[in-house]
C-alpha cells in the first residue's frame, strides 16, 4: 500500500496554528490535485488516487508512560478512534520499558498495543527508542553520554544526549533495533 504523509511541522494540541501553505496543500489533497510535496514527483487527479490510498492521520503515542494505568490506555484508544486516527507512532522513547535492565527485554506490552492498533484498523509506525536511553545504561556506561565542547559530560535525562562514537551505545542500538 502506498501512503502520502504531509508533515505539518510537529503541531501539538497546544499549538495548532497551521500556515497558509499547509492549508493550501491540504485543500489540494482533498481535491486530488497535488503538485509536489517534499520530493514527490508531480501527482494529480486519478494518478494520485492510484499511488496513495489515504493520508496518514495520527501521531506519536507513548503508552509506555501509562502501563501501570490501563484505564488511561483504554481512554486513549477511545479518543484515537473518535478522532479518526489511522496510524500511531509507538516506541519513540520507550527503551526503559523495552529493556528495563541490561539484557532483560519486555516486548509483551508493545505486542499488546500493536494488536490493539490493528484491531482498530490503525497502522503502527514502529520507532526506534535510541533517543531516550534507560537510566541503567547511563549509570553503568557513562561513555554513552554526550560531552560538551567544554569537555563536560552531560547528565542523564536529556533526550538525544548520546555519544554517537560510543561503541557500547552503537552495539546496544543495533541490538534493540534488531530485536524490534
Amino acid at each position: 500500500m502506498s501512503v502520502l504523509c504531509i508533515e505539518t511541522g510537529g503541531r501539538s494540541k497546544y499549538n495548532s496554528n497551521i500556515n497558509e501553505k499547509e492549508i493550501a496543500i491540504a485543500q489540494k489533497v482533498r481535491e486530488g490535485n497535488l503538485g509536489c510535496v517534499e520530493g514527490f514527483d508531480e501527482i494529480k487527479g486519478d494518478n494520485m488516487k492510484k499511488k496513495f490510498e489515504h493520508i496518514i492521520h495520527g501521531g506519536d503515542y507513548n503508552p509506555d508512560h501509562w502501563l501501570k494505568h490501563p484505564e488511561v490506555i483504554d481512554k486513549d484508544f477511545e479518543l484515537m478512534t473518535k478522532a479518526g486516527f489511522n496510524s500511531a507512532t509507538i516506541g519513540v522513547f520507550a527503551w526503559k520499558e523495552l529493556e528495563p535492565e541490561e539484557g532483560i527485554y519486555n516486548f509483551g506490552w508493545l505486542d499488546n498495543i500493536m494488536d490493539r492498533l490493528a484491531e482498530k484498523g490503525m497502522t503502527a509506525v514502529l520507532a526506534t527508542p535510541s533517543g531516550g536511553r534507560p537510566y541503567w545504561m547511563d549509570r553503568d556506561h557513562p561513555e554513552v553520554l554526550r560531552v560538551s565542547d567544554m569537555r563536560v559530560r552531560n547528565l542523564h535525562g536529556i533526550r538525544h544526549n548520546h555519544c554517537l562514537t560510543s561503541p557500547y551505545y552503537r552495539k546496544k542500538v543495533h541490538e534493540m533495533n534488531t530485536r524490534l
